[in-house]
């Protein structure tokens, strides 16, 4: 049997903290836990089809499967020693975060390592608690962006040195995206960004699909020469109240109480519109301040993908569908009216593409009206997918 292990953060496939080798012979991707029996072995998971058994106990005897769920050489067959300091057991999701980081990305080694660590949980915790999340294709120009290669000619253009800063080019910027999505999030989107003059960017918004009454989850963290200078985080309501589930909301106040958490800002006049009472915005002021946001980042992520995971789509004919899509629209139009964001790129990459990536990428709300016009023309319940 050919076996595929992806060990990249973007691709790689595990479940319930353990990861799960991928077979190559079909398109079915089941995403299941490994369950072990009282002797710490793996044994086949339940409800596999009679194809799956097969290949699952195919794949089982692999060496080289055995080998990476108990060590090198632990087979007796593919010829390897297995090292001193070998894992007794599988690695854990967060212990593969730590080893692998943001490998898999271009811009990885040039980030700090408070991006690193959000990113690398972000995606792990995205792999492990939504059975059926899947990486979306993106279009080449919102892939990656480079000024050293401003038409993307170059599928290579990271390894390009840095201009000098006498240079004409300095200060080059690169802008790697990558975007998920599954059976309750349309798109679930990751970008960091990295200018050589100091600023790095990462930005994380999480679209559940309309018909699901999920807020909007959506993070940023802006770093200059090395340290964090603001950080954002809310789950964004989709009622036109801009209240949260009470239940929701409880549970978000009491990850804010564990974690200690607290705005120390003003919100800005595009976000008033879209941001819960439960808004975390603020400068951080000391590594205890960081670190408490970075702490809570991840528990309010790890909460709303399992929120995420158990809920429910809305009927077809809910009035409520039409109350969650108008503030899908007004979440994005709020965020388009964000300047500094829109002449950052710009300066970059010119009016022309600043206009594009953040109207039919980072916020494409045309993309929910376009949905909502074509189901009305079928006569149907519109949600956008």
């Amino acid at each position: 049997m050919r076996m595929a292990i992806r060990l990249s953060m973007g691709s790689q496939h595990h479940c319930q903290g353990t990861l799960l080798p991928v077979s190559t012979h079909h398109e079915t991707r089941v995403c299941r836990a490994l369950p072990r029996d009282t002797n710490d072995e793996y044994r086949r998971p339940d409800g596999l089809t009679e194809q799956e058994q097969t290949e699952w106990d195919a794949m089982m005897e692999d060496p080289a499967v055995h080998d990476l769920f108990y060590g090198m050489g632990s087979s007796g067959q593919s010829g390897g020693e297995r090292p001193a300091n070998a894992p007794e057991k599988p690695l854990t999701s967060q212990e593969v975060a730590q080893m692998v980081k943001m490998g898999s990305w271009r811009v990885g080694p040039l980030v700090i390592p408070q991006i690193e660590l959000l990113v690398s949980h972000i995606e792990t915790m995205m792999w492990d608690i939504l059975p059926d999340v899947t990486a979306s294709d993106i279009p080449r120009k919102y892939a990656y962006l480079d000024t050293m290669d401003p038409k993307g000619e170059g599928r290579m253009s990271h390894n390009i040195p840095d201009p000098s800063k006498e240079d004409a080019a300095w200060p080059r910027m690169q802008i790697e995206n990558r975007v998920y999505e599954s059976y309750c999030f349309r798109k679930l989107h990751i970008e960091v960004a990295v200018k050589q003059d100091g600023m790095q960017v990462l930005h994380l918004v999480m679209y559940p699909r309309t018909n699901f009454s999920l807020p909007i989850v959506s993070m940023d963290l802006v770093a200059f020469k090395g340290t964090p200078s603001l950080a954002i985080i809310d789950p964004c309501p989709v009622t036109s109240s801009l209240t949260l589930p009470p239940l929701y909301a409880t549970s978000v106040q009491s990850l804010q109480d564990t974690y200690n958490v607290a705005t120390n800002r003003g919100i800005p006049d595009w976000g008033r519109d879209i941001f819960s009472p439960l808004c975390i915005l603020l400068r951080p002021t000391s590594p205890e301040d960081m670190g408490g946001f970075l702490k809570y980042t991840l528990a309010l992520i790890n909460f709303h993908l399992q929120f995420a995971r158990l809920a429910t789509p809305l009927e077809d004919g809910s009035s409520t569908i039409q109350e969650i899509e108008q503030a899908h629209i007004r979440y994005c139009a709020k965020q388009l009216e964000n300047d500094k964001t829109r002449r950052v790129l710009a300066t970059c990459f010119g009016t022309e593409v600043a206009d594009d990536y953040m109207d039919n990428f980072m916020f494409d709300h045309h993309h929910i009206q376009k949905t909502m016009k074509n189901d009305d023309d079928n006569g149907t319940t519109h949600h956008a997918s």
